[in-house]
């Protein structure tokens, strides 16, 4: 029989093990009497000779293998009813673990899914890379489609690749069904081939499908899409689907599981990238010597694509990004425009082509969050080691209070290493019941996460669904063992190191010999709560810091009056408007949209401030040529003549847009007080020009305005300049911006009704507050400082409980001498003092060693500041003395206590 069925089939072993000893008792007995002894002799001689049935008994157990599970199943037995009898230990430690293990499991739960997974439903995903140029600043992923397939013929045998675009918005419109915005990617034939993506119904691209330009007019849609959208019917294939205005056919399913390579961005069509001016794409490009407004792939100058490619595992990529250097070096030759600038073309013969890994695929969601979400991992770590030290404070004064036990136990046999077991035994089925308890909070913490992060265009998209796998049961299963060690062990191991003639002569209540004088030397309590303190003013720094961060970003001035501004995001792009409607489409937008009761001003943009789009585009200023290797760089925005006053922006000097810059007047241009003092001297700007191509016509230069911080409230503003949308008549707008006298929300519905009314098919993606959209621009900021201030509190409760704890435990041993303190005429005040010096003395150490702890850790979250050093000395003595301050209110109650203590009731207490 084997241990395990033992185990299983235990009281009929037992039942056996106790027949057949008696079996072989009575055997001898007989045995004895057939030898002619007496019955009541045989009896004695064979309990002699066999020995006590018990012993036997339990020698029997040993020999089978499975004492240590008997034990074990004693010990936890024996910690249940110990647990229950201390209903209120146990409920304080069990809460403190679940908080401290739920806020971990919650978080490492986000970081393990956009930062640690590797991508689903991919074969082999870690011999994936992602191809870029090396840059000055950073990689840039961007390649053109004649590029791309240049550098896909060159590259080793067994190597393979693909060419994408990134994440976009597609318009779908089902047959008979309204249209509805999704996730999609423009991709090369090669590209389920590449990630290894088998059809759930259908078919997927090949490479066929990247032949001939817009004669390609299907698409494949994800599993989950499949589901939600046509509930799985197989049928899907081969109905014809509108997307961006385009006729298409759904020709496949992908199989379940791939998401695409964008974590937290899910993909649900792709269509070949060969359908690109069918579908009106025109984003993430790089624009050199290009006409946007023919076909892109066939176009050099346009870089536009991501290119991922698969090296075989064991094999170097080094032959590959040789191959295609070779490539891009070749391509640049061929390039115009620049080739006249000496300083572009040395760094374009430097330019060498580099391999980012991306078996977890690439995220700027995960660029955004990455440190925030490290940030909250050290801080929800933290917190649990403050519980942790709470717990093992608690263990330490039940462990004192038993140590008369112990002793008895150890002096009638009881190894130190049984009773050590025994108590690891109790800790580790608290931090158990503590670990599921923490596991059921952590799922329900996740969600509120993601939740919470879920605004901001830099943030965790809402409505991401972040999956529990075995990662984060691992991680939690961890979590319940070593905090389970960390507060169990120092306490076992302290209360079975006794003295046993002591422990023994003494009660319970004056055990442990941490009463009297004894009472005030720092015990093992005590330098647990100085680490808690400590801990907890690294945590209170760093809440307090990033509070003040929000407060300075808030206070940013960003150039333009956020207030009574909505900007409603439209789409004439994906919903198929031919150019040369555009213009009277706008008209009547701005027609209807200035009729409305209450809209002072209406305007149309490319983007509207703070929405996470930009456009940007080198210039060329006749007659000051670039310095050697100096980049000109200028954000571009288009506008019409409301434009300025909708966003309340200022002009310095010049004017705006008027009805008179139409497509037959000289180009004009408003640009920023920082491209003017940078380029133009200033209050010499206006009659000036410049250029976007060597080859282009220049641009006059009629106003100047004020620095507006388009992107990011915390970069640097950089030069900017504005063309007046009718000399761009060919231009796809995407935000009408509108001035109300009013709550711009409560117009909201109104502006979208008459959105509607005017075009019908114009996808409107969001109405939104100007004001709503800088605060979403601070959502990352405001996102951590929440968070961290909410952990903070929490440890500072769990330091200040755990303080408390320790001294109040520290009076009731010490009461006896408090009262004889008191007897021989020691004032109340005196020993309040007595009492209150020791919690200062603790607090006061603590914040030292935080103090230094603060200003180490601070610095590694230093790029998370704004307007603030991470040794901000007003911050740090401002936590420091805070701290202080909440540690002795802590202290004040259990000395308040001890300085009431009736001497004779202390006296008699012993």
């Amino acid at each position: 029989m084997t241990w395990i069925n033992r185990l299983l089939r235990h009281r009929e072993v037992e039942r056996h093990l106790d027949k057949e000893l008696r079996f072989h008792f009575d055997e001898m007995v007989s045995d004895l009497c057939a030898k002619g002894a007496a019955r009541d002799e045989a009896l004695r001689v064979a309990r002699l000779q066999f020995g006590g049935m018990e012993q036997v008994k339990e020698d029997c157990r040993d020999a089978r293998g499975t004492r240590w599970v008997e034990d074990l199943g004693a010990d936890l037995r024996y910690a249940s009813r110990a647990l229950r009898k201390s209903p209120g230990f146990a409920v304080v430690a069990v809460a403190s673990l679940a908080l401290g293990i739920g806020a971990n499991t919650a978080v490492f739960s986000v970081l393990d899914f956009l930062m640690l997974r590797l991508l689903p439903g991919v074969q082999a995903p870690r011999e994936l890379s992602a191809l870029a140029r090396d840059g000055d600043k950073e990689p840039d992923f961007r390649f053109s489609w004649p590029l791309y397939e240049k550098m896909r013929a060159r590259m080793p045998a067994g190597t393979s690749a693909a060419a994408m675009t990134p994440m976009t918005t597609l318009n779908l419109a089902a047959t008979g069904a309204a249209a509805e915005s999704v996730r999609g990617q423009l991709v090369s034939g090669e590209y389920f081939q590449l990630f290894g993506v088998k059809p759930a119904a259908g078919r997927v691209f090949g490479p066929e499908d990247s032949r001939r330009l817009g004669g390609h007019p299907v698409a494949v849609v994800s599993h989950g899409y499949w589901l939600r959208r046509f509930s799985g019917d197989a049928s899907v294939v081969g109905r014809g689907v509108t997307i961006n205005g385009a006729a298409l056919t759904i020709v496949g399913v992908a199989q379940q599981g791939f998401l695409g390579p964008h974590p937290g961005d899910n993909a649900e069509v792709w269509v070949p990238l060969q359908m690109q001016q069918e579908l009106h794409y025109a984003q993430n490009a790089n624009m050199n010597d290009a006409d946007t407004n023919k076909p892109w792939p066939p176009q050099r100058g346009i870089s536009w694509l991501m290119v991922f490619v698969r090296v075989p595992g064991g094999t170097s990529i080094q032959p590959v990004l040789d191959s295609c250097s070779a490539a891009l070096h070749a391509d640049n030759e061929l390039l115009g425009g620049l080739d006249s600038d000496p300083a572009w073309r040395e760094q374009m013969r430097k330019q060498r082509v580099i391999a980012e890994p991306a078996g977890k695929g690439l995220s700027d969601m995960r660029e955004a969050v990455s440190a925030p979400l490290s940030v909250l991992m050290i801080t929800v770590g933290l917190v649990l080691l403050i519980a942790c030290a709470n717990i093992a404070n608690l263990l330490l004064a039940r462990a004192s209070s038993r140590r008369r036990e112990f002793a008895v136990r150890l002096s009638i046999g009881a190894g130190r290493g049984r009773l050590i077991r025994q108590m690891l035994t109790e800790s580790a089925l608290l931090s158990l019941i503590g670990g599921v308890a923490g596991f059921v909070a952590g799922v329900w913490l996740k969600d509120v996460l993601v939740r919470m992060a879920g605004s901001g265009q830099s943030s965790i998209g809402p409505g991401l669904q972040v999956p529990l796998n075995w990662h984060v049961l691992a991680f939690t299963a961890v979590l319940c063992l070593g905090s389970g060690l960390l507060f169990g062990l120092a306490p076992a191991l302290r209360s079975t190191r006794a003295d046993l003639g002591t422990d023994l002569k003494s009660g319970s209540r004056t055990a442990g010999h941490e009463g009297g004088a004894h009472g005030r030397r720092w015990t093992l309590g005590k330098f647990l709560v100085v680490g808690q303190v400590a801990i907890c003013l690294v945590l209170l720094v760093g809440a307090t810091l990033f509070a003040l961060t929000l407060r300075n970003l808030s206070t940013v001035d960003p150039g333009f009056q956020r207030e009574h501004v909505l900007a409603v995001r439209i789409d004439p792009r994906t919903a198929g408007v031919p150019t040369d409607r555009l213009p009277a489409l706008y008209q009547e937008l701005l027609r209807q949209v200035e009729a409305v009761p209450g809209v002072r001003t209406a305007s149309l943009s490319l983007y509207s401030p703070l929405s996470g789009a930009a456009r940007a585009s080198g210039f060329y200023i006749p007659g000051l040529p670039a310095a050697p290797g100096e980049s000109r760089v200028m954000q571009v925005n288009l506008g019409t003549p409301g434009l300025f006053a909708a966003y309340g922006i200022q002009f310095v000097q010049g004017r705006g847009f008027t009805a008179t810059d139409t497509a037959k007047a000289p180009l004009v241009a408003v640009i920023n007080e920082a491209m003017a003092k940078k380029y133009f001297g200033g209050s010499a700007a206006l009659g000036r020009h410049f250029q976007e191509g060597a080859a282009s016509a220049p641009y006059t230069i009629v106003g100047v305005v004020r620095d507006v911080r388009m992107n990011d409230l915390r970069e640097a503003v950089s030069p900017m300049a504005w063309f007046p949308l009718s000399q761009n008549p060919d231009e796809y707008v995407r935000s009408l911006d509108i001035r109300t006298a009013g709550d711009p929300e409560a117009m909201a519905s109104t502006i979208r009704t008459v959105v509607n009314r005017a075009a019908p098919a114009l996808p409107v993606r969001s109405v939104t507050a100007l004001s709503r959209q800088f605060e979403s621009a601070l959502s990352k900021e405001a996102f951590v400082a929440r968070l961290t201030a909410v952990f903070a509190g929490i440890a500072l409760l769990l330091a200040c409980l755990g303080l408390y704890g320790v001294m109040a435990y520290a009076v009731s041993r010490r009461t006896s001498e408090l009262g004889l303190r008191s007897a021989l005429g020691a004032t109340r005040g005196h020993v309040l003092w007595l009492v209150m010096r020791e919690t200062l003395g603790m607090a006061v150490v603590g914040a030292v060693l935080g103090l230094g702890l603060t200003i180490a850790s601070m610095r590694l979250a230093a790029r998370l500041l704004y307007g603030l050093s991470p040794d901000d000395p007003l911050t740090l003595a401002g936590s420091a003395l805070a701290l202080i301050a909440t540690a002795l209110f802590a202290g004040y109650w259990p000395a308040r206590r001890a300085s009431r203590v009736d001497p004779v009731v202390a006296l008699r207490c012993e």
